[in-house]
Order: structure tokens, then sequence, then C-alpha cells
């Protein structure tokens, strides 16, 4: 929890800067050194709510990428020194570009 924010400096340096931020409700993701980075690259950050309908249906897709994601990687004897970087290969591709995600 403590590299959050120096995650965050990497993504706005590689990246750029999202219009706006949407982490659960972890307090490593809404204050602190956190917050002081996102406030100053003037990214705002919005909370989802707990038990939101949204959340739901993201917490299920992430669920089922996991699984196919495992089972790839096992049918292929892809060694596991690879496996996560194949894993974020697959979660940069799971935006589905809604509106609401708002960036």
């Amino acid at each position: 929890e403590s590299d959050v924010s120096d995650s965050l400096k990497w993504l706005f340096r590689q990246i750029g800067f999202p219009r706006v931020i949407r982490p659960d409700d972890a307090q490593s993701l809404t204050e602190g050194n956190f917050k002081r980075v996102a406030n100053k690259a003037q990214v705002p950050i919005h909370p989802s709510e707990p038990h939101h309908q949204d959340q739901n249906l993201a917490e299920d897709c992430i669920r089922e990428a996991t699984r196919m994601y495992v089972r790839f990687m096992t049918a292929r004897h892809i060694p596991q020194a690879f496996w996560d970087r194949v894993c974020l290969e697959l979660r940069s591709h799971m935006a589905l570009g809604h509106a609401m995600q708002e960036g």
C-alpha cells in the first residue's frame, strides 16, 4: 500500500493523465500521498460506492478473465515467470470503454 503513490506517478509518466480516477473506497487509494499526487496532477478521485451494481459487474468480469488466463497459461505450459506479464496485458484490454467510466 505504501507504493501506490509511486505507481500513480509511474502511470502519469508512462501513460498520461486520465480525466478521473475511480478506485474502490480503500484509504490507500483516496487519502495520503495518493491523493496529493492526484491533486498535483489535477486528476479528480471519485471513489465507487460499496456494493454498487457496476462494481459487481467488474468483479465478475475480472474473476472470469482470471480463470480463462490460468487455463490458458496452464494448457500451453507457459512458465510462471511470464504469468505477470500476460496478466498485465490481459487486464489492459479489459476496459470496455463504457461512457460511465469517464476515461
